[in-house]
């Protein structure tokens, strides 16, 4: 018996809003035609080509998908969002699951997300969330949710970004200098180190500059075997034919920070570079950290058309304000 092929057009347009939007008769045949050869091959963009082809916005297109799923429509910007309310979900189980528990009204838990939650996520918010006895879900844009989650959780985002290392591994954070027995150990080099150098001041300066002179050529050294080494070594490379064969699920998923500061110039040619690269979209996930005081830059990425698996990032104030910090945000 002959195995039953995955319908293309199921596959680009899993939610059927292209089609809804046709016999909506809010997009032409032409434009439905468009939209669809323009996503064929890939994996839910329908929602992109929409927006790259200027036919609706992002707050349209969630909009759209929101009557489709039949949830009422939030703009996330325009609402009051309860702090306390929302930090009563664990942050990472809030960014992880896409959600925003932003309001209660009497015991119903209202919650925004992009897309109709499941009801295992259901039972995990009631658990959290006692005093409830109902979920309500609205839907509102990727940027929107993203950038409240921010917000409301910026004081646990940044001790996690700037101290979660230093609280669960010590002697592995930064902020771990030394250790007692290293600064017991300087210590006592250092006071021998004078008294010798009180007791025989010449040997002592003679022995500190064959030291120093010693340190400078080892570190010329070492630059120039790192300079050389990595043309030398043995590279496992695939090629084309080998990459060809991989199957979709064969390939990990992988993520990628991309920490931006002052850069509203280069956006543009940023995510044109990302989107050609050559990996299953479905096994990539692409974040693009922001500073909140970065309003050029937001501006200019909030501007481009970015697909679903490359998400923003707004990084909330702190210090330091380094890209190391908004890659331990992301």
């Amino acid at each position: 018996m002959s195995q039953a092929q995955p319908d293309p057009q199921a596959q680009t347009d899993p939610h059927g809003l292209a089609e809804y939007l046709k016999d909506e008769g809010r997009i032409s045949e032409e434009e439905y035609s468009l939209v669809l050869t323009m996503s064929r091959g890939m994996e839910d963009p329908v929602r992109l080509v929409l927006v790259a082809t200027d036919i609706m916005t992002w707050e349209e297109v969630y909009q759209t998908l929101a009557e489709i799923w039949g949830l009422p429509f939030i703009d996330l910007d325009a609402e009051l969002v309860d702090e306390n309310v929302a930090q009563q979900l664990p942050v990472k189980e809030a960014v992880k699951g896409g959600v925003l528990p932003f309001r209660f009204e009497g015991k119903l838990l209202s919650v925004a997300a992009t897309e109709p939650l499941s009801d295992s996520l259901k039972r995990r918010l009631l658990q959290c969330y006692e005093e409830a006895d109902q979920i309500k879900t609205h839907i509102t844009e990727q940027w929107t949710l993203d950038l409240q989650l921010s917000r409301a959780f910026d004081s646990q985002i940044h001790r996690e970004a700037v101290h979660g290392q230093w609280e669960r591994a010590p002697k592995e954070s930064a902020f771990t200098v030394l250790t007692r027995r290293q600064y017991a150990m300087l210590g006592a080099g250092t006071f021998g180190t004078l008294g010798l150098a009180y007791l025989y001041p010449q040997s002592a300066g003679i022995t500190l500059s064959v030291l120093i002179s010693l340190f400078f050529v080892a570190q010329v050294s070492f630059k120039l075997w790192a300079s050389l080494g990595g043309g030398l070594g043995s590279v496992d490379r695939l090629e084309v034919e080998e990459t060809s064969r991989l199957s979709v699920e064969e390939c990990p998923s992988y993520t990628i920070l991309v920490p931006l500061y002052k850069e509203a110039n280069v956006v543009e040619d940023l995510i044109a570079a990302l989107l050609r690269l050559d990996y299953p979209k479905t096994k990539l996930e692409i974040l693009i950290l922001l500073e909140e005081e970065d309003r050029a830059t937001i501006d200019a990425l909030r501007s481009s058309d970015i697909p679903d698996y490359v998400r923003p990032i707004v990084v909330p104030p702190g210090v330091p304000q380094t890209k190391p910090r908004a890659c331990n945000v992301g």
